[in-house]
Formats: structure tokens, sequence, C-alpha cells
């Protein structure tokens, strides 16, 4: 029996680091919930949002948010494909939450300004930070451990930027914490047992 228990809690273990690896997920608008964003040119006027692949994208700011094809400025290279682009000034907020709610990590986002900026070079905060973006799409690590949200705040000279392939995953330890709970549980159980068994004998 207490086999059993050590089984029990070594599974459980696994399924800690498992968790963290399986739920790990791109976000790269290529879907846009079946396309109908991006085909439609829908528009998120301030207070709407719209999820995608696991995140919810919300416009806190002032001006239009929607997801565009390649919205890369002048001479500046993209990637081809669908990205979500926002942010006319620095008053424009757009937050990054997870749908199914909780706290997760981000662990990088591709960022570009657009054609609809005012300069290729610019600057954008990301929970704080600032980020120097240009007209060519680039990868930059954030490595946002357990966050709730992430707030983009827009651009310093006046434009759209574009966000594309966010790399995150939910933060795995609540998930995994009610097995690896159990497995202890039955850990103590089995000790108990067996210490009532000693006695008895």
């Amino acid at each position: 029996m207490y086999r059993v228990g050590v089984s029990v809690l070594f599974a459980s273990l696994i399924a800690c680091g498992a968790a963290s690896e399986s739920s790990a997920a791109v976000v790269t608008f290529d879907d846009a919930t079946g396309n109908s964003i991006a085909s439609a040119g829908t528009i998120f006027d301030p207070g709407q949002s719209f999820s995608d692949q696991g995140l919810t994208f919300k416009n806190n700011g002032q001006n239009a948010m929607t997801v565009f094809n390649d919205p890369t400025f002048g001479s500046g290279t993209g990637n081809g494909t669908n990205a979500n682009i926002f942010s006319f000034n620095a008053n424009d907020v757009e937050t990054i939450t997870l749908t199914a709610g909780g706290s997760f990590n981000l662990f990088s986002i591709d960022l570009a300004t657009t054609f609809l900026s005012g300069t290729p070079l610019d600057v954008i905060t990301i929970n704080g930070v600032a980020v120097h973006i240009t007209n060519n799409m680039t990868t930059y690590t954030l490595n946002l451990m357990g966050v709730s949200s992430v707030t983009i705040t827009g651009l310093t000279n006046e434009g759209y930027w574009a966000a594309d392939n966010i790399n995150f995953a939910p933060t795995p330890v609540p998930a995994a914490l009610p097995l690896f709970t159990g497995g202890l549980g039955v850990m103590g159980y089995l000790g108990f047992r067996r210490k009532r068994a000693a006695r008895a004998a």
C-alpha cells in the first residue's frame, strides 16, 4: 500500500511538470475565431474585446482595434499573416487576459509599427516597461510570469502597432495542485494506517 502512495505522489509530480509543457500555446491571429474578424474587417471600439486561441484582447483606449493581414510599415518586413493592430497614441491601452481566467505566463510577442504609423521607429510600453519597435516584425522576449493581465500602452509618436505570435501558457501550479495535494493526502493516510497497525501489533 505504501508503494501505491508513492506512485500516486510521483504521478502527481509528473502531472505538474506535464501541465507546464502541454498547455503552452501561440496566438497567431490566423484563425481569428474562424477568420471572421480579419475577413470582415471587424473594428473593436473602446470597451470592446475579442478572444482568439486562448487569450482575450480588450480595447481600453480611445481608438479602434482590429485584426489585419500583414500590416507592416512602408519598406518594413512582416510575416505575411494576420496581426492584431491597435493604438493611435499613448492614451490607448490594450489589455490581454487569459480567456479561461486566472494567471498566465507570457514568454514572447512579435511586434512592429504598421503602415498607419507616423514613424517606422517607436516605443510602446508593456506592463510598464518600454519596448522599442521598428517597422520590421521582430520577436521580443518578455518572460512575464504569473500575471493576471498584460497591458500594452500606445505609441509615443502616434500611430498603430502590430502584434503577432504571442507565446503564452496558463500558470500550471493551480491546475495541478489538487492532484498533488491528493497524492500527499494518500501518503499521509497510508502512513497513519501503518503507525496504527504497528501500535496494535
